[in-house]
């Protein structure tokens, strides 16, 4: 079989790794395997695709959107897509898997991935894995890597898909298998909820009223909020609320902006408004909480 050489992920997203050799299938998969993470310490990333971390050898210590985790030899990590991740620390002996991949993948190997299983992972994105799992867990790797090596690397993505489900179940911590990910029901709530997710992401930073989700997938405001809120565990507004926050927050830390420039980021008409809004949602106004967080640091 021909191989082909690995491109550094520098040359993929130059913002987010220095170097580590990548592997990729299309747009909606990518491997790398060693990426390097010392010259990243202390920047904020947003990531536009779910990240899947095994660290085999050595640590890092990280914050993801604020909360603090440390991925241990042994351990593995998932983030979600747009995410906030901050290195903060990794050692010189690290040595780690990582998988980039798109909505499209999860959607192809999980037949209605559900967003209790979301939640349990932005709640629990690290996992210690077992002996056996770890082990199982580089044999996929190594076969991914081999897939991928295939000059028509482009058309391997249903091997990667099918490599991926068997390495996410090897990884998933019990209270994950437990949940209903394979059910074949189609839940008209979570579809909408789904579609809701996808709206507000590309439109949270303009829209703040769940009636502009409404109009778009043509429901009701009320029936939209207790459709999510049943689904979610969160009414509509509140994850309106969240979206922005968490990008307010970030920038006023991490982007260290002044206050004004984060709200005009956010499209808030002036400063005073957003200023009210942000304590109304923090209980802080937004210096307060930029010096607090600061000198947390």
């Amino acid at each position: 079989m021909k191989q082909t050489n690995p491109v550094p992920i520098a040359k993929i997203y130059p913002d987010y790794y220095a170097s580590g050799e990548l592997y990729r299938c299309g747009e909606d998969f990518f491997l790398v395997h060693n990426p390097h993470f010392t010259d990243l310490c202390g920047k904020t990333m947003q990531v536009d695709k779910i990240a899947y971390l095994i660290v085999t050898h050595g640590f890092i210590q990280a914050q993801i959107d604020g909360k603090s985790v440390r991925i241990n030899a042994g351990s593995s990590v998932i983030t979600l897509s747009k995410q906030y991740i901050m290195v903060e620390q990794s050692s010189d002996d690290l040595e780690c898997m990582l998988y980039f991949f798109t909505q499209k993948v999860v959607d192809s190997f999980m037949v209605r991935p559900t967003f209790a299983l979301f939640r349990e992972i932005q709640e629990n994105p690290v996992v210690k894995l077992t002996d056996f799992s770890r082990q199982a867990l580089m044999d996929v790797f190594q076969l991914m890597k081999t897939t991928l090596s295939h000059p028509d690397a482009d058309q391997m993505l249903p091997i990667c898909i099918s490599l991926m489900n068997i390495a996410f179940r090897l990884a998933a911590p019990a209270s994950m298998s437990q949940l209903d990910i394979n059910s074949q029901s189609k839940n008209r709530d979570e579809k909408l909820t789904r579609l809701f997710l996808y709206e507000l992401e590309a439109n949270y930073r303009e829209h703040r009223e769940v009636a502009f989700y409404a109009d778009l997938l043509c429901v009701t405001p009320k029936y939209l909020s207790t459709c999510v809120k049943s689904v979610t565990g969160y009414p509509a507004n509140q994850w309106i609320n969240r979206y922005v926050i968490r990008d307010a927050a970030q920038m006023l830390v991490s982007g260290n902006m002044p206050v004004k420039t984060v709200a005009a980021e956010l499209k808030f008409g002036d400063q005073l408004l957003f200023g009210k809004y942000f304590k109304r949602q923090t209980g802080m106004s937004p210096t307060q909480y930029k010096y607090k967080k600061v000198s947390e640091l």
